[in-house]
């Protein structure tokens, strides 16, 4: 009775990495393998430099081989986008009388987004208040992004009690009138 064993090879791995990272394959369902690059046990230490597929071959003895299985490896040298919006923009002069939110949106073609900055409220009044968002993607690669300076100014001006002098006004003079501010 000949007894032959099919079962599946799986290789496990990470399906994305950055230039010149070491990254680990890992082949199970067989007892000895072969990968392509000359290892020949259950892993294989790889540096890629592209994208590039990865092969394996289950040997069951010196005579038979198994079933063979591969794995993509993708090389992300790409940063991710990272934009931002302000809410509300400010006035023509530049400033705001409110807290301001600022929302970031990470986007990356490549191997997806792992992370993306929160939204930030400036709520302090004073000029000059930025936020810095960051974005990563799975293949580890970052970016980040700064919003122009962001002014706050959430007091009313306060109008002082007008100053009147002592002297008395005729209807044919005229009068200055003096109000403080602040």
């Amino acid at each position: 009775v000949n007894v032959s064993d099919h079962s599946p090879i799986t290789i496990t791995g990470p399906g994305d990495a950055c230039p010149g990272d070491s990254v680990l394959l890992v082949a199970s369902g067989s007892v000895l393998y072969y990968w392509d690059n000359g290892t020949q046990n259950d892993s294989a230490w790889i540096i890629p430099i592209s994208s590039d597929d990865y092969y394996v071959t289950a040997v069951k003895n010196a005579v038979e081989s198994g079933q063979s299985n591969s794995v993509s490896v993708l090389v992300d040298r790409t940063i991710p986008v990272i934009t931002f919006e302000v809410d509300p923009l400010a006035d023509t002069n530049s400033w705001n009388n409110t807290d301001v939110t600022v929302t970031f949106t990470c986007t990356d073609e490549s191997s997806g987004v792992a992370s993306c900055s929160e939204p930030v409220t400036l709520t302090d009044e004073s000029a000059g208040q930025t936020a810095t968002g960051t974005a990563a993607d799975n293949a580890g690669n970052e970016s980040s992004v700064t919003t122009e300076p962001i002014n706050i100014d959430k007091t009313a001006p306060n109008f002082g009690t007008p100053l009147w002098s002592d002297d008395s006004i005729r209807t044919d003079e005229s009068a200055t009138l003096t109000i403080p501010v602040g």
